[in-house]
């Protein structure tokens, strides 16, 4: 799916009322009726709902809403909230289709008193959308905050009020400014990048898409440097296996991972990148732990290391497809050693867990990142190796750069794992949960990707395939599993449904 900026999202609604053609006052109430269906539907038990509606077209699709909950017999109270004296042309026509049902109807101005917010009834927000140009403050703060404290379940349309759809510097900087907390978003047609950004969880406790049949021509050409991870492409994305393939079709990849005591994350990213179907999977350990991985991972091959304890290096590289390096590496200085002459290699490769960690260690060595390589940082080994950013946009526009200019991919994870791929691109992705936040997921995470690497994915399609299945993998674990109970083996043993259920599914 692509993502595209609020700004575009305007020039697509524009296209769209011009190719379909549909006047922009039915196209909104396509929209709005579309998310009036969700919220009776989540909100089937509730009688009472609240109604903020701005004087723009976030406030057109509230009132369409407002309109259809009264013709449903819903107790509605409705707040023009007036920022401006002007309402748009689509939001007075709903004004008045409002009117006509005599509904319960108030503005609210700067004079007015606070509000106090009955717990007990649904708020719907449509006070501000995605266009927003300054931090709201003021007594648009106010009312915002009353929300907030309010109890009140909120649900709000497209954005929460105050957010800006990717760039919200000017709220982060500005005490004053206040944004609507909405327990859930109706996005409509594709979510704004803020949506999925981890530093807004308590703006957007959950977020659902809403199509609302924006122009797919419109779409296709419009130009974009960000995409959401959905089963349609990845499906598309998937190699279909011969059946006169032989393990040697789907490549040898070297995880280098282990060293002694820290043996689980070595094992955990070889018996992933089986279960994603590599033909080989070699495994570089210590001497020390031969016995632990070969009992743990019997499949694999064992490559041991002159070290009774650690990794000190691999003396051949040239037979394999893709190596993975990191996982429960340790950082002793012949380590350390052994990782930098394995960087010379010029095979794909993930680097990850302790791998990075040196890396961020030794300035010199970034130069030495080979091409094509894919880093696998969580958000604090990627503040290690890059230092902090104020916000999430403001990393994912750095590192687009960096990426680029070093031809390396980046996969930062966590809620909404976010791949920058070597072309600057921008992937997001779409399943998992937060059983995965524990020791090992990332590990098993390694072990895909390599494993596709090896099979001769591209490092981008890799990439992208890895993190979908990973996260629908941890998803499905969810039938016998809670997300308190998960633990990264759980993962694992879900590769193979996971993989069924995309491949069933392919259009």
């Amino acid at each position: 799916m692509k993502l595209f900026f609020s700004d575009q999202i305007k020039q697509l609604d524009a296209k769209t009322i011009d190719n379909e053609p549909i006047s922009s006052v039915n196209l909104m109430e396509r929209a709005a009726c579309a998310c009036y269906d969700v919220i009776i539907d989540r909100y089937k038990n509730n009688n009472s709902f609240i109604i903020f509606a701005g004087t723009g077209n976030n406030g057109g699709d509230a009132l369409v809403i407002a309109r259809k909950l009264v013709e449903a017999g819903k107790k509605v109270k409705v707040f023009i909230v007036k920022y401006s004296e002007k309402l748009s042309d689509e939001c007075t026509i709903n004004y008045e289709r409002l009117k006509k049902l005599k509904a319960d109807i108030k503005e609210l101005t700067k004079s007015d008193k606070p509000l106090i917010i009955d717990k007990d009834s649904v708020v719907i927000d449509g006070i501000f959308g995605s266009g927003l140009s300054r931090a709201v403050t003021d007594w648009l703060a106010d009312i915002i905050n009353n929300i907030n404290i309010s109890g009140a379940p909120v649900v709000s349309i497209d954005i929460p009020s105050g957010l800006f759809g990717e760039d919200n510097r000017l709220v982060s900087d500005n005490k004053e400014a206040r944004v609507v907390e909405a327990d859930l978003v109706l996005a409509l047609e594709q979510p704004s990048l803020s949506l999925m950004f981890p530093e807004n969880y308590v703006f957007v406790r959950e977020f659902v898409i809403v199509p609302i049949g924006l122009s797919d021509i419109a779409k296709s050409e419009m130009k974009t440097d960000y995409y959401m991870l959905t089963r349609e492409s990845i499906g598309a994305l998937l190699k279909d296996r011969s059946p006169y393939s032989h393990k040697g079709t789907f490549g040898n990849v070297l995880v280098v991972a282990g060293k002694y005591g820290m043996m689980g994350a070595a094992t955990l990213c070889a018996k992933s990148a089986y279960r994603t179907g590599s033909g080989l999977v070699t495994l570089h350990v210590p001497a020390k732990c031969v016995d632990i991985a070969q009992i743990t991972v019997p499949e694999a091959v064992m490559c041991v290391d002159e070290s009774d304890y650690i990794y000190t290096g691999v003396s051949d590289t040239d037979h394999f497809s893709a190596i993975a390096v990191g996982p429960g590496l340790g950082c002793k200085p012949n380590t350390r050693k052994g990782l930098f002459e394995l960087l010379k290699s010029d095979k794909k490769m993930i680097i990850d867990a302790d791998a990075l960690n040196i890396l961020s260690e030794e300035e010199e060595w970034e130069k030495l990142i080979p091409e094509s390589s894919i880093l696998t940082p969580h958000p604090k080994e990627l503040e290690r190796l890059f230092g902090e950013f104020a916000d999430s946009y403001s990393r994912i526009t750095y590192l687009k750069r960096w990426c680029n200019e070093k031809s390396v991919t980046v996969v930062i994870k966590g809620a909404h794992t976010t791949i920058i791929d070597n072309t600057g691109d921008v992937y997001i992705n779409s399943t998992g949960n937060s059983g995965m936040a524990s020791g090992g997921s990332g590990d098993v995470l390694s072990g895909i990707i390599v494993s596709l690497l090896g099979q001769g994915y591209s490092v981008s399609e890799a990439s992208r395939i890895g993190v979908y299945l990973h996260g629908l993998s941890a998803d499905m674990a969810l039938v016998k599993q809670s997300e308190e109970s998960m633990i990264a083996s759980d993962i694992i043993e879900n590769i193979g449904m996971a993989f069924k259920y995309i491949r069933n599914n392919r259009d």
